[in-house]
């Protein structure tokens, strides 16, 4: 379990994404690797998940993809499900398309 300042800097990293403050999630999901390095790899694979889709709200797909991209090295295919790889994911980044196998919802793609 991440210690408490980290902890709490993630909560206002999904806060914030949830209630579209994406620039606000980003800053807070870089203050949880600050805090924590990038060696919680089940934080990690999570955090850099969530950072990727504030920065594709914000249109910085290349950001995003290297969000995705270091979630997907944290955990592997597993993550992405049977259905969808990272071939996939990066597709509709590029495309800025919704994805529901890559677990990407229309409400974080910018169009």
């Amino acid at each position: 379990m991440p210690p408490d300042a980290a902890r709490v800097a993630w909560a206002e990293g999904d806060m914030a994404l949830g209630l579209g403050r994406f620039a606000e999630a980003v800053l807070a999901y870089d203050r949880v690797f600050a805090l924590l390095g990038k060696g919680a790899y089940s934080t990690h694979l999570v955090v850099q998940f969530n950072r990727g889709k504030a920065l594709l709200a914000l249109r910085r797909q290349a950001e995003a993809l290297d969000a995705f991209r270091e979630a997907h090295n944290a955990m592997g295919e597993i993550f992405w499900g049977a259905t969808a790889s990272l071939d996939q994911v990066t597709k509709h980044v590029v495309k800025r398309k919704a994805c529901k196998s890559c677990g990407l919802p229309a409400a974080s793609v910018i169009y």
